[in-house]
């Protein structure tokens, strides 16, 4: 069979199959142990009888023989015995050997899983490709990460918006289980709404290393020009992709210039804030202090200068990607 991935071994488990092998690969620890988690509520629905199926070795430390043995043990109370063994890499070449003649047939009632880093390609490798699933977890690709959120997010009979997508993306990296808990915290967040926005992102996202960009945007709407400076110099030191950076500073003077607007016909405040579904009171607060520093025709000014930065950065070499940022926020604040 062919080498899977995550979302493959998902797919198969949803399905019902689980072959008597699997050798899992890769760096992404924490999406292995959610598919031993699955497997588990699978196998042993009834967890009383887990303990007397389920059986957690170290290649290390363990021999071949020994494993072979536990494998070959029948379930008590349950259709398989689950058998995981950690490191199975540091098996030494002759346990390898000694294991292949299980791995050519393996015991129908035993799901062995064989759980390494990396496993050079062998006769072990080949005969667990052969009777069951070879395995690769590694993180998403950046460009998936979004796709996987709105996943996520439909799998609960939600949606997300795609620039909210984004965001969460760019905040949170590509790690499947940190991606899988902030969704779900943004699921408990919006409650019977149905659908997940920019401003839920915004009020959901754990204070840390990801609300730099957020305080990067009150420095900028605060006129605050050496402090913004700094704050881009970190972030773009930890990896903070300028056109996010971008397209939240133009989605923060957007809702400025709206509210402006809004307000100058009389609306009331609380009303304006509803209308951009702000629901925050810290965003309401902001919007509130940041809107007296600049005119309609400034916060205009500001959304042209953005999109001519927008602009620069698609057309100009990656070079000069942080100067043309720099000067921006110079030229923002004043």
């Amino acid at each position: 069979m062919r080498n899977l991935g995550y979302e493959d071994i998902i797919f198969r488990l949803d399905k019902g199959e689980i072959p008597p092998l699997y050798l899992f690969l890769g760096e992404e620890e924490a999406d292995k142990v959610q598919v031993l988690r699955k497997l588990k509520d699978i196998l042993f629905p009834d967890r009383g009888v887990l303990a007397f199926n389920y059986d957690v070795l170290n290649g290390e430390k363990q021999e071949a023989d020994a494993i072979i043995s536990i494998c070959l043990t029948l379930p008590q109370m349950a259709s398989k015995r689950l058998v995981v063994v950690k490191e199975a890499d540091a098996l030494s070449q002759p346990e390898k050997k000694k294991l292949l003649s299980y791995l050519k047939s393996p015991s129908s009632t035993t799901c062995l899983i064989l759980w390494a880093k990396e496993w050079k390609t062998d006769a072990a490798h080949k005969a667990v490709s052969q009777s069951g699933l070879v395995v690769t977890f590694w993180p998403l690709f950046e460009d998936r990460v979004p796709a996987y959120v709105t996943k996520l997010c439909q799998a609960q009979g939600k949606d997300i918006t795609s620039k909210a997508a984004l965001l969460l993306a760019q905040l949170i990296g590509t790690s499947r289980q940190a991606l899988a808990a902030e969704v779900e915290k943004l699921l408990l967040f919006i409650g019977k709404r149905k659908r997940i926005d920019v401003p839920d992102v915004e009020e959901v996202i754990s204070p840390g290393e990801t609300d730099s960009i957020f305080d990067l945007i009150d420095s900028v709407g605060q006129r605050a020009t050496t402090r913004a400076i700094r704050q881009f110099a970190q972030l773009r030191d930890r990896g903070e992709s300028q056109v996010m950076i971008l397209f939240m500073l133009a989605r923060h003077f957007r809702l400025l210039w709206q509210a402006k607007l809004m307000l100058a016909q009389g609306i009331p405040l609380p009303e304006v804030a509803s209308r951009l579904k702000m629901r925050s009171k810290k965003q309401i607060a902001r919007l509130s202090q940041q809107i007296k520093l600049f005119t309609e025709d400034q916060l205009l000014g500001v959304l042209k200068t953005l999109l001519d930065t927008d602009l620069a950065l698609k057309s100009e070499d990656d070079k000069v990607h942080d100067l043309r940022m720099e000067l921006l926020l110079l030229r923002l604040g004043r």
